[in-house]
């Protein structure tokens, strides 16, 4: 279980206020206009799709954000999704900084304006959220979904996760022994590796190759459906409605055809390009495997253009929680059990990146969660197992950390990080970021139930009393999910319950503030097969 620092870790530093020069306060108006024109023109960090096209990791990257205004050194690893930003010109990045997925900087909020500076060989992982003025002095590491606390200074060697309070956890403190580039720099930059390490050229090339065949393969489909009515309307001629009928089966068909197509590139290409993915390091400067990694990601355009454009996923989308993205996974090499449902609302982010180094047990349900086995920290990429027992539980937002384990019947709840190593032990729930053991959410539900007093029509359940509706005996609200009061369409008057509960009790006043009166209401109890046993008047009163 993670333990809480005391608070005093968790305060602002005092000598952020020396180390940033105020930038002033936000301006309105034609500030606003030109920040919303700004994020209008390059939106979802990619910069405007040409991110993908010469590399996402990449010093043409760096380039780039030189050009918009950005401080920006050597070296850089970019994400692969790219960093939401709007003010590049508030931005200094040092020598050798590593970034993970999905993270946003924002150097100025409602109030002011501050520049956000990341140190050489610092680290900001995936879903992190700088605030103006945040500082990362050399080597410091913000965790999987950090918040970076508005004007906070990260000391040098410092390693830091999650949230509490408004600033980020602090994990540990190491010393920082920084003697040249890091993995990644020492491969692609100086190609100090045992392989051939592709130039910055090649991948430019073979991205926008790719992309360019990947795009054709879209629009063939409907081109070829197009082709073969124009053919069967030569010979036929038939009806315009016809038509209309033909085009839409036949370009179902070819689609179909497509997509089949499509997930056997990918599965192929994967099992070409990279293999089976081994535990251990896979460093740039060491291992081929994140080159080949890059490569595959690139191959897999071809099923991400297949589908709808609001989802990274492409065709998995439209195959989401049944067993037909259960088979997908087994042939990428993932070991699945039986009744497994992946991903019914989609992944949290990514679907799993690396199929055979996960091993699901029956019965699990994995919601909009994240399942990546792959941790790179400083640089220094590395493969783990990532294992979920029989019974188990992420919901939405929940991630296991490379390397951690999910025992059987164990529950994430919403929102919830394992950090790499723990173990999530059987029948248990976690939540937070990171994640702490609580209590079992039905069984405090269950004790803070309190039997009401209820004169007239009920029925006893296992949540508590419901009200029962007079005309057809069903329960018109519960105890135990709502305010004890309901409106009935054809009256104006209301039934009313006796809430001895004071988070109840307030509930009910809130609904109830907008009506003028209460009545009483005549009632009808019902069994629980329906039939009428009596008749009842009641005037039911809300203890205040």
């Amino acid at each position: 279980m993670i333990r809480r620092p005391p608070r005093s870790t968790l305060s602002s530093s005092s000598a952020a206020s020396d180390v940033y020069k105020r930038q002033g306060p936000a301006q309105p108006g034609c500030f606003q206009f030109k920040r919303w024109l700004m994020a209008q023109l390059l939106p979802g960090g990619d910069l405007a799709g040409v991110a993908p096209l010469v590399g996402t990791h990449y010093e043409i990257i760096s380039f780039f954000f030189r050009m918009l205004g950005a401080n920006v050194g050597k070296r850089i690893y970019w994400p692969g999704s790219g960093i939401i930003l709007v003010e590049f010109d508030l931005l200094t990045v040092g020598d050798d900084v590593v970034f993970g997925s999905r993270s946003t900087i924002e150097p100025c909020d409602g109030y002011d304006s501050q520049h956000v500076t990341i140190a050489a060989g610092a680290m900001v992982a995936d879903r992190c959220y700088l605030r103006p003025g945040v500082t990362l002095e050399r080597g410091a590491v913000l965790g999987s979904g950090s918040i970076g606390k508005k004007g906070f200074t990260y000391p040098a060697g410092s390693i830091w996760v999650g949230s509490h309070e408004g600033n980020a956890v602090k994990l540990a403190q190491e010393e920082v022994e920084m003697e040249g580039p890091r993995p990644f720099g020492k491969a692609f930059y100086h190609k100090q590796a045992p392989y051939f390490v592709w130039p910055i050229w090649m991948h430019v090339l073979f991205n926008t190759s790719w992309m360019i065949v990947c795009v054709a393969f879209r629009a063939m489909v409907m081109l070829g459906a197009l082709i073969t009515i124009a053919h069967l309307d030569a010979k036929h001629t038939p009806p315009l409605a016809a038509v209309y009928g033909i085009t839409l089966c036949v370009f179902v068909v070819y689609h179909f055809v497509a997509s089949l197509m499509a997930l056997g590139i990918d599965i192929g290409s994967k099992w070409a390009v990279i293999g089976r993915r081994v535990v251990g390091p896979q460093a740039w400067d060491e291992s081929p495997y994140c080159q080949r990694w890059q490569i595959y990601l690139n191959l897999c355009q071809i099923v991400r253009q297949l589908g709808p454009k609001s989802q990274d996923y492409g065709l998995l989308s439209f195959i989401q929680g049944s067993i037909y993205l259960v088979w997908y996974f087994r042939l990428m090499g993932a070991k699945i059990g039986d009744a497994v449902c992946l991903y019914p609302t989609g992944p949290d982010g990514a679907m799993m990146t690396e199929p055979e180094l996960v091993e699901i047990g029956d019965g699990s349900c994995i919601d909009k969660s994240s399942l990546i086995c792959h941790i790179n920290t400083r640089g220094e990429f590395q493969l783990n197992q990532l294992l979920v027992g029989a019974g188990a539980v992420m919901r939405d937002r929940s991630r296991l950390l490379s390397g951690a384990l999910m025992e059987d019947h164990a529950t994430l709840l919403e929102h919830c990080l394992i950090l790499g190593g723990d173990t999530v032990e059987e029948d248990t729930f976690w939540q937070g970021w990171p994640a702490e053991q609580v209590e079992d959410p039905m069984e405090t539900e269950k004790e803070n139930d309190v039997e009401p007093v209820v004169v007239g029509a009920r029925r006893r359940t296992a949540s508590g009393y419901q009200v029962l509706d007079p005309e057809g005996g069903f329960p018109m609200m519960g105890v135990g999910i709502g305010t004890g009061m309901k409106r009935d369409r054809s009256y104006s008057d209301f039934s009313l319950i006796s809430l001895s509960s004071p988070r109840r009790k307030n509930s009910f006043n809130r609904t109830a503030a907008g009506f003028s009166r209460h009545r009483v209401r005549r009632a009808q109890s019902v069994d629980s097969r329906g039939a009428l046993n009596q008749r009842s008047r009641s005037l039911l009163s809300i203890p205040m």
